[in-house]
Parts: C-alpha cells; structure tokens; sequence
C-alpha cells in the first residue's frame, strides 16, 4: 500500500532502539515552521510527495508513546486497537453522539456502559442511573473530552448551586458580587487552571491549601481556610479532593473531606487522575472510602482501560444539578424507554460540544 513503507521503516527503527527513544534530529521549537511554506499551496500534490514530506518533516520529531516497550512510558495510548475498531464502526455509521434524537443508541449506551464501568469500580450507587431495585436515581454517569471540561462544568456547577441559597441570603447582594466572592478549595500541589486546561469561571477564587508531609491535602488547614474567608465576607462553594496526582502519588482523605463539606455545603469533587483505573481490582480500592460523600467522581480511562486520550468519566450524584451548569433553561424532550420516561435534555448537546470555556 502506498505510503505504508515510512511507517514499516519506522516501527523497525523501533525494534533497533535499545533505548527506547531515538534523538530528535530537530531540536529547537519552531523547527517545522522552517521547514514547511508559509501558506497553503493552491493545488494540489501527488499522495507519494505528502508520505515523503511526513516522514521527512514529522516522523523525526515524534515522542515515541508507542513506538518501543524499551520506554518507559510505553502507552499505546493514542490509537489501541479496540479504538482503531471503534472508530470504523463509529464511521461507517455516522454516529452523532449529542443529543437522545440525534443517536438514540449511541446517547443510550453511553449511558449504559457508565453504568457497568461504575459498577466494575464499585461507585456508590447513587452514581448511577438505576439502583439495584430499578429506580432512577437522579445520578448517573457521562463521558467528557477531558478531565478539564469535567472540572469547568463540576465548578459551575457548584456555583448555580450555591447562587440560588446565597442569592435569599443575601438579597442586598447582586449576582456578579455574589459569584465575585466565591471560593474553591484544592491541594497546593494541584494547578487547577493548568489542569482545567482553559479559564476557570468568571470571579472564581481558586485557593491553594497547604499540603501535609505526604503530600495530602489538610484537612485541618482546609478548615481555618473555610473559616477564614468566611469572616472576610467571602464564600466557599467548592472542594477538589484528588486520588493519587501524577505528581505526588498523593491520596486526599476522603473520609476527613466529605463530611467537612457536607458540614459546610459544599460541592465536594473527587479527581481520580488516571491511577483510579487501579480500582477496577478490590484490592486498590482504599483511596475510595468515603466517595458516597462526593458529589461528583471523575477519571481518565487512558492508558489502563485501553482508551484514547480524549476520554474523561465523571459521575455525578445530581444530573440535574450537573445538566443545568451550562444553560438557566432546562428545554426536554421526553421519550419512552419500556414503561419509565427518559429526559432527553439540550444541555446535554452544550455540553458535549462547547469546546471553549467562557
């Protein structure tokens, strides 16, 4: 097949690399740059000119993900083979995942393969969308692009929640002083704007609580923070507690967390990273004690459950309280599924399609 034959030469490169990674042979930013024109051509180039032009300009300069088993971090994260597969299906038929009417199949599984994921983890199951006996929950688990749109939407979230009580609290108050005042509560360790990955929402105060010797968010100093900036007027409305960080291998106490929050009103989000995959064994489940405290639970599945990097589950206690993080007003279409009533709700359709935090 044409244009196969940089890519045989590439893997075989691979099996000839002892150490796992070949030096780039551009090392400076900005290489590419140089190298291709300036604007795009007006017509068009033979297929065999694209494959030489890729081997030449891009393959070089690859990070070998999964290129060697001789590097460390040996991930066939981009493309597993399930995904590969998935992705012809996906295709072939023209799947829109949006909205219940515009893929009532794929919107359904989604839901359905949350719900065995979660099970497989042993979520509470108020994190579910039905529990042992058949009734909905009003929980229930989505799949988001990345762990930062999770995040952005668990933060709005909290804020609309917290807007509606501090709004009859306050009523000498405007929204915009209101939302200006909010506060949210992670581990020092943790860039939450970083890990969000865009703009947190607007007026938000994001602190940074100090860490203990093992690298856990402390609980007692989360404390004198609440209380802290509840006497200069201001109001938490937030908690990210995290499950072993890429950076520390940290566990929060989830125990200690969730019932300082419930105590405080507060929306308590726990972020598993991609080390939560690890909880599909019982054995590794003790970072998970008191998770039924949290409002929402979210994690990567890549690269342990052969997932594709733009892959993000997150769980939620109240989808409504979720769904509406995005729009003010709710518009459904409902639908029968056998004898009970699904919601087909348009800020499904936001969610899964704003790109871009405001």
């Amino acid at each position: 097949m044409a244009g196969q034959e940089p890519l045989n030469t590439y893997f075989e490169e691979a099996q000839e690399d002892e150490g796992g990674v070949t030096e780039h042979r551009f090392e400076e930013p900005g290489y590419l740059r140089k190298l291709l024109p300036s604007s795009a051509s007006l017509y068009g180039e033979a297929y065999a000119n694209l494959v030489e032009d890729q081997y030449k300009f891009i393959v070089p300069n690859l990070t070998y993900w999964k290129r060697s088993p001789n590097f460390f971090p040996y991930y066939m994260r981009t493309a597993p083979y399930g995904c590969l597969l998935y992705g012809l299906v996906e295709a072939a038929l023209g799947v829109v995942n949006q909205t219940w009417i515009s893929f009532p199949a794929a919107m359904e599984l989604e839901g359905i393969v949350m719900d065995w994921l979660g099970q497989i983890l042993s979520i509470p199951e108020q994190f579910q969308t039905f529990n042992a006996r058949g009734e909905l929950t009003g929980g229930g688990g989505v799949l988001e692009n990345a762990s930062g749109h999770a995040i952005y939407f668990t933060l709005v979230s909290a804020q609309r929640r917290a807007l509606v009580k501090l709004r009859e609290e306050h009523p000498e108050l405007t929204d915009r002083d209101i939302l200006s005042r909010m506060v949210a509560y992670t581990s020092d360790k943790v860039d939450l704007h970083a890990l969000a990955g865009c703009p947190l929402p607007a007026h938000l105060i994001v602190h940074g609580v100090k860490s203990d010797d093992l690298g856990r968010l402390s609980c007692g100093d989360l404390v004198e923070a609440i209380a802290k900036h509840r006497a200069t007027g201001r109001f938490p409305v937030y908690i990210m507690a995290s499950l072993c960080l890429p950076n520390t291998f940290a566990c929060d106490n989830i125990q200690e967390i969730g019932p300082l929050a419930r105590q405080n009103k507060l929306w308590l989000h726990v972020y598993g990273s991609r080390t939560a995959s690890s909880f599909v064994s019982s054995r590794w489940r003790a970072p998970m004690k008191g998770i039924e405290l949290a409002d929402s639970f979210e994690f990567n599945p890549c690269p342990d459950l052969i997932s594709t990097l733009d892959c993000s589950c997150i769980w939620v206690q109240s989808l409504d309280e979720y769904v509406v993080s995005i729009g003010d007003a709710p518009v459904r279409y409902t639908v029968t599924c056998g004898d009970r009533k699904a919601d087909d709700q348009v800020q499904w359709l936001l969610r899964k399609t704003v790109t871009s935090c405001q």
